[in-house]
């Protein structure tokens, strides 16, 4: 079998005909669905060596509201600011077939689709809710970090003795979330955090997929240049004037001239994630970062007063350092100088602080919110 092309194994035990927040039919066990030990003909791609998993939970917010309301199973659900000039927090999978997406003004996405229930958020259920998917993932490893409310990477090195392998284990905690919580989630699994998160967001909803060790640059390459951390719309527009459109033309382009189109850590950073290099390790600890809490809460405070919450792939706080420059202007700061330079020591740590929460652009700034 093709490497790059991974495993979406899970897909055949849940994506069929149920909704969001109802708990699908699982198999008994957690392992491939059938005798010859995958769910196709075409072999199981090989996880030696996959042992990072991004588990991402399914339109959560939404989710959440569907189970604790039976009744809106199979309508278009959209979380957020009930008012004129509320946003999207969340939408299910119903909702988002009219082109409804978090972020989007409220007014906007009662237009696409005159027929959701807009529901105002319940943090409390939610957080609820996440401390149950986080148990579960400390059932499997202590190797949890979290990367927000309903995501997080999970180290399973040493969990593989006991639970089996990497994509078996992905298995078991797709069916404890669906049984146990009556929520769905998709499983990102690779040897490395930057390619396990690709996997997880090229999968959704209520998928799985392996990508091999050796299958790494298959599929990564074809890739537009946008799947890379830190590649948002203005990096993407110099890199497409340079003509690299894809992961595979950022890969193949000299170093030389990405950095003096990007700068030094830039370039090395961009390079280094085409090439499916992402040293950074799994960090346990158990617990979400205070700064991706505290935008949870700002973008949240942001939907009940009614304002555009910042973008949330965007740090609302960046931490300061002993160079960094005081932030004036309001309680969220309008000075984001900090945020506007990349350390030239580990670009790739760096990248790893600046998008916990998702890519952003590395050329671009940040902002509080603004209203929409």
């Amino acid at each position: 079998m093709s490497g790059g092309a991974g495993c979406r194994a899970g897909r055949d035990v849940g994506r069929g005909g149920y909704a969001p927040g109802v708990a699908p039919e699982l198999p008994d066990d957690t392992g491939c669905p059938d005798d010859t030990g995958c769910p196709d003909d075409t072999g199981c791609p090989d996880d030696t060596g996959c042992t990072v998993l991004h588990v991402d939970m399914d339109a959560f917010y939404a989710s959440v509201e569907v189970r604790r309301r039976p009744e809106l199973a199979g309508r278009p659900v959209v979380v957020g600011g009930t008012g004129p000039r509320g946003v999207v927090s969340s939408a299910s999978y119903e909702a988002r077939a009219y082109g409804v997406r978090s972020a989007m003004p409220m007014g906007q996405a009662r237009r696409l689709c005159p027929q959701a229930v807009i529901l105002p958020p319940d943090m409390a259920a939610y957080a609820e809710a996440s401390r149950a998917v986080m148990r579960i993932f400390h059932d499997v490893t202590p190797l949890v970090e979290p990367l927000s409310i309903d995501e997080a990477f999970l180290d399973v090195a040493g969990a593989q003795r006991l639970l089996g392998s990497p994509a078996t284990i992905a298995r078991l905690i797709k069916r404890r979330i669906a049984d146990e919580l009556g929520l769905t989630c998709t499983v990102g699994v690779a040897g490395t955090k930057f390619v396990a998160k690709l996997a997880s967001t090229r999968s959704k909803p209520d998928g799985l997929l392996v990508v091999p060790v050796a299958g790494v640059l298959e599929f990564l390459h074809p890739l537009p240049v946008e799947a890379l951390w830190g590649v948002g719309d203005r990096t993407a527009e110099v890199l497409r004037r340079l003509g690299l459109r894809l992961v595979g033309d950022v890969a193949a382009a000299p170093v030389g001239m990405l950095r003096q189109a990007l700068g030094e850590a830039a370039a090395r950073h961009l390079h280094d994630l085409s090439w499916g290099r992402d040293p950074r390790p799994v960090v346990g600890g158990g617990r979400v970062e205070k700064s991706d809490r505290l935008g949870d809460h700002v973008r949240y405070r942001c939907v009940r007063r009614g304002h555009r919450p910042p973008d949330p792939a965007r740090p609302v706080h960046p931490r300061r350092s002993a160079s960094a420059p005081r932030r004036t202007g309001g309680p969220y700061g309008r000075d984001q100088g900090a945020a506007r330079r990349l350390p030239d020591a580990h670009p790739v740590a760096h990248a790893d602080r600046a998008h916990r929460r998702g890519p952003r652009d590395l050329r671009g700034g940040v902002g509080p919110c603004s209203p929409s």
